[in-house]
């Protein structure tokens, strides 16, 4: 059953819904108040299974509002989310000692703290938050996820990552994972904009333009909550009926920030080259108008003398002035005056084409800044042969296997990463060879993504008591996934 949202300290309102989906329990919790700083939201989405899950989200949510709601409205928003971060962290591992049972667990976490300046979003995981303004979407945050990665770097698709089998591998949360430093982003705010946190459940049911189209359709807040979760609940059961908990939180602004949007410097570098652009057209148009009119004018009259000369021949009233040469040379003329104006008009459907082309990369930065922004892309090898590509797979399981580091969690953190490239070398093979390893490809990644000992657990190193290295289990398994990619390269 959805919630209503209030304020008293900042003009707004909200509803918000969290069901079970298909699963056995609810491991999402959200939860909302008005803190010294500003109006605060929250969402969890629970890692760890079994009752760990359950227990991660909501000791996250609860430690985290304890903790914002000690400060002095005098406090920087930034630090105290930074501090309140690290608070339900070291909450998270400490429950962990003392219930055994609850080791591994970990928690997603989207946040927005809002006051009359603006809006802090922070999170953690692919929890998200949207920022939707006059019918679009001005920015959304970017999910700290394996597959999240892969789509910044360009090597996967926003809707391979939806339906990706490593799609709920999480790169960055509370608890059990190797990189618990929050994402914070200031962001204005306008009257009639919309905050959406919601957890993976909501966003990874449906395609990103379908969501979106569900999120800026012109609905009351409590129509777009209910209808959309219900509609995530008919998808669930209309398939296998195992969806995941989804939980979704929306809030309308009724006043503007202090703060207030800018024009990123790349869209106002793309409006001068566009405006530029224009006026060269225009004025080429004008100038071309008027080349062609003068040739057109020439030909014309060219061609009227011609005519006459050709008629006076004919008639035997040639006189000495007029001669043979002089009408092969006015002939000539008039060619060279068509051969300009054809080659006008070539370069006049050049430019329109490039304008066009201008255009087009106008609009994509304009979707890009819309988004938000977000990490550059890295340089890919997109350009490797399949044989490379290979090579370089086999090269970073052979990383892998042998990294360290001086603690667990840092050696883990190292495996997490090898896995990660690996997964997106694989995704370039596959696209190299046309898909002919298809079959193969998703096999290694199965076992990348199922072979938790690979990242997850590491041992003391028999030879150095300083040092953490990956487990015999491990080693094992990536050698076997060795043996397959090897198999792969003899047949290219």
């Amino acid at each position: 059953m959805s919630v209503s949202i209030t304020s008293r300290i900042v003009p707004l309102q909200g509803v918000a819904n969290s069901m079970q989906g298909g699963r056995p329990e609810n491991q999402d919790d959200w939860g909302f108040v008005d803190t010294p700083l500003g109006f605060l939201l929250v969402v969890c989405d629970g890692m760890g299974g079994g009752p760990g899950g359950k227990t991660a989200s909501y000791i996250a949510k609860n430690v985290l509002i304890g903790a914002l709601m000690e400060c002095s409205p005098q406090a920087s928003r930034i630090d105290a989310m930074k501090m309140a971060v690290s608070r339900a962290n070291d909450a998270l591992y400490q429950k962990m000692d003392e219930v055994p049972q609850l080791r591994g667990m970990g928690s997603t976490l989207v946040v927005v703290l809002i006051s009359q300046q603006s809006a802090i979003i922070t999170h953690l995981g692919d929890s998200r938050c949207y920022r939707i303004s006059h019918g679009r979407v001005a920015y959304r945050t970017d999910d700290h996820s394996l597959v999240g990665e892969l789509v910044r770097n360009k090597a996967l698709t926003e809707e391979q990552a939806r339906t990706s089998p490593q799609s709920n591998v999480i790169m960055r949360g509370l608890g059990n994972t190797s990189n618990h430093a929050p994402e914070i982003v200031e962001v204005p705010y306008q009257k009639g904009d919309l905050f959406v946190l919601c957890t993976d459940g909501v966003w990874g049911i449906m395609p990103h333009e379908q969501l979106v189209k569900r999120l800026t359709s012109h609905q009351t807040l409590q129509a777009l909550v209910d209808n959309l979760s219900a509609e995530i609940d008919q998808i669930g059961f209309s398939t296998n009926g195992h969806h995941d908990n989804h939980t979704l939180a929306a809030i309308e602004m009724n006043t503007d920030s202090i703060l207030k949007d800018k024009m990123s410097k790349i869209l106002k570098i793309a409006f001068a080259v566009v405006a530029a652009l224009l006026v060269v057209s225009m004025v080429m148009n004008i100038a071309g108008s008027m080349k062609q009119r003068s040739l057109s004018d020439s030909v014309a009259e060219l061609e009227e003398k011609i005519q006459i000369m050709q008629q006076t021949e004919s008639s035997m009233v040639l006189t000495q002035d007029v001669k043979d040469g002089d009408i092969k040379e006015l002939i000539t003329r008039v060619e060279i005056l068509q051969s300009e104006k054809e080659s006008l008009e070539r370069l006049q459907e050049a430019l329109i084409s490039k304008i066009d082309s201008l255009e087009k990369v106008v609009a994509s930065l304009q979707q890009k800044s819309a988004r938000g922004g977000g990490a550059k892309p890295q340089p890919t090898a997109s350009g490797a042969t399949a044989q490379e590509l290979s090579q370089r797979i086999l090269n970073l399981l052979a990383e892998m296997e042998s990294a360290k580091g001086a603690t667990w969690q840092e050696a883990a953190k190292r495996k997490a990463d090898y896995r990660m490239r690996i997964v997106e070398q694989l995704s370039m093979l596959d696209k190299k060879t046309n898909g002919k390893f298809s079959s193969k490809i998703d096999v290694i990644n199965r076992e990348l993504k199922s072979s938790s000992p690979l990242t997850d657990k590491v041992d003391a190193n028999p030879k150095n008591k300083k040092e953490f290295i990956s487990t015999k289990e491990a080693m094992k398994t990536i050698r076997k996934i060795s043996d397959k990619v090897k198999e792969i390269k003899k047949q290219l």
